[in-house]
């Protein structure tokens, strides 16, 4: 064999000697990503609330001993859920660091979406995902969920005490009793449909105190684009309250928590009611500037 048929067989056989190392690289290669992926999906496990199982999302606060929950379930429990301390409002500035870094899977992951976003992309994106379900505005006593279209048919339809009114100026009347904790009415207008909710809430013995707040049934999107004027009065007095309504993706527990909403006691509830019934004014305004 000549010299230049000797070195065509060497250069044959260089891929033939190394055609392993590609493969076995490839291998240590996906087993370093599924051990990265892995650590990764265990440290955004971190940051799940334990009470909703939802991520705790900045700002974050924790309990004395470093427990963390979310800011909507925060609302709802004066102790900890994992050690029973008393919960305070210490925020985790390491852990709010940490979570801007990292992607967090769609709240509606099981529904079929495959978005995984940063803290301040996530909450907005879950407000327009179309894999969305939609819980009954009266989870209380209802558990039905569906998409956003069929929520206004399903409160007609299932919830038949709930009053239906079309313009941007309704007066909404009803019977306030001991009994009932809950008030509602739909108001369309502007070509969105609005929920017009009432509650009522015992703050200590035989002590209550009334809310009452505008829901936009639409997203956060659509809803900042509308104003609302709560009033209640009489030949003497008034009270107001003027604020941009809520959206159907939100819980009314943090907004009456926030107080962004028209608060009164029960006795000057009372003092308003004429014949027992109370009436609300409710005027809800665009403020888009395409109206």
């Amino acid at each position: 064999m000549d010299e230049s048929s000797d070195l065509v067989q060497k250069e044959q056989d260089v891929p033939d000697s190394q055609a392993d190392q590609p493969s076995d690289f490839k291998q240590t290669k996906r087993k370093l990503s599924d051990s990265q992926s892995s650590d990764l999906s265990n440290m955004i496990s971190l940051f799940e609330c334990p009470v909703c199982y939802d991520y705790v999302l900045p700002p974050i606060i924790q309990c004395a001993r470093g427990h963390l929950i979310c800011e909507k379930c925060r609302i709802r429990v004066t102790k900890c859920p994992i050690c029973n301390d008393i919960l305070s409002d210490i925020r985790n500035l390491q852990m709010e660091k940490i979570a801007s870094g990292l992607r967090f899977p769609c709240k509606f992951a099981q529904s079929g979406c495959n978005a995984c976003l940063p803290p301040d992309q996530k909450i907005e994106h879950e407000d327009m995902c179309g894999f969305r379900i939609h819980s009954c505005p009266f989870p209380i006593t209802c558990r039905w969920q569906g998409s956003l279209d069929s929520v206004v048919s399903h409160v007609v339809n299932s919830h038949k005490s709930v009053p239906m009114q079309d313009s941007e100026d309704v007066v909404f009347s009803f019977v306030i009793t001991s009994e009932v904790s809950v008030w509602a009415m739909i108001q369309k207008c502007h070509q969105q449909h609005f929920l017009v909710f009432v509650r009522k809430k015992e703050m200590s013995n035989y002590i209550y105190q009334l809310y009452a707040l505008v829901q936009a049934i639409a997203p956060k999107s659509v809803a900042s684009n509308f104003t609302y004027i709560i009033t209640v009065k009489d030949d003497k007095r008034r009270l107001s309250w003027e604020s941009s309504p809520i959206s159907i993706n939100d819980c009314t527990d943090v907004a009456i928590a926030k107080r962004d909403c028209l608060s009164m006691d029960f006795v000057t509830a009372k003092s308003f009611t004429r014949n027992g019934n109370i009436q609300l004014l409710v005027t809800i305004k665009s403020t888009s500037s395409s109206s």
